[in-house]
């Protein structure tokens, strides 16, 4: 298990009257970065734009977040990072053990005051958070929240665990607990609405009016 954690620090925009915190889980290891991104060689890296914030010059430097936002009086997350306990083939992610809730809750976000928690897409490193351990049960952890993602990447991701063991790993541990619990909303999202002007409109919508979005 990688071990190297990120700064409980954060990073905090206040943008009129939206408030964003960006929540590190971890930073992953040279090695998983070399490995997401095989053509990053060094010979890639040498810009002088890229260091030392992006790169050291022998890999890309990655981190793990969670965004979070406040709008409207509506509490946001987006995606939720790897999460802790959780059986993964990437070895800075398998069986992670870091005190992000703390981290959030001290960025002003904790679990219970959550309303919102959209799946921008259903990756490992992006829904580990959407439950934790309680009683050796995968329990939601942001209990008062509504989870949001598009009906088609839940239909994709389903499908493709009936098939492939470490996305059913996944599937069992991070999604069908949400699911089971009610909590999940899947949204029939036109293909026009992934356009940035057309998404950013569709998260105020459903930072404002969660009411909205049709449960199934």
């Amino acid at each position: 298990m990688f071990t190297s954690h990120a700064s409980p620090a954060f990073l905090g925009w206040d943008l009129g009257g939206i408030v964003v915190r960006r929540v590190d889980e971890i930073d992953m290891s040279p090695a998983t970065s070399q490995w997401l991104l095989p053509d990053a060689t060094p010979e890639h890296l040498h810009h002088t734009w890229l260091q030392p914030h992006f790169t050291d010059g022998t890999a890309f430097a990655m981190h793990v977040q969670i965004f979070a936002i406040e709008v409207n009086g509506k509490r946001i997350l987006v995606d939720t990072g790897i999460g802790n306990d959780k059986p993964r083939q990437i070895p800075d992610a398998d069986n992670l053990q870091t005190p992000l809730l703390r981290w959030l809750t001290a960025a002003g976000f904790a679990p219970d005051t959550v309303d919102l928690v959209i799946t921008t897409h259903m990756h490992v490193d992006h829904v580990g958070w959407n439950t934790h351990l309680v009683d050796s049960r995968w329990t939601p952890t942001f209990p008062n929240a509504r989870y949001l993602t598009d009906r088609r990447e839940w239909d994709y991701w389903t499908a493709t665990a009936e098939s492939d063991e470490e996305v059913a790993q996944v599937h069992r541990d991070s999604l069908q607990p949400i699911r089971d619990h009610g909590l999940y909303d899947l949204l029939d999202i036109p293909p026009q609405a992934l356009r940035w002007p057309t998404a950013s409109a569709w998260y105020r919508r459903a930072a404002t009016r969660p009411a909205t979005c049709r449960s199934s």
